[in-house]
């Protein structure tokens, strides 16, 4: 995952994310992931989405939340174990 070395940062965020996803049938939404983690600065799932890591599925009325899912949830917990993540 290219991500652990451009981004490490962001990694708890990707952790998180596929927890909710396992949780809610890979459609989760973004206000979800991050009052699950802790990370300054992050406001969005957006960063993770322009990187195709996840991928926007859906905006609630009003545009206020955001929904994505995982392309490749296998791929992605196949990385996080490859990075002791899970």
């Amino acid at each position: 995952m290219q991500l652990a070395l451009d981004q490490p940062r962001l990694l708890p965020i990707v952790q998180a994310a596929y927890v909710v996803a396992v949780e809610s049938g890979n459609r989760f939404s973004g206000s979800a992931v991050l009052t699950s983690v802790d990370q300054p600065g992050v406001r969005n799932l957006s960063v993770l989405s322009r990187r195709d890591i996840v991928v926007k599925t859906g905006v609630a009325r009003g545009g206020n939340m955001v929904y994505y899912a995982f392309p490749d949830l296998a791929g992605t917990a196949q990385a996080l174990r490859e990075l002791h993540l899970l």
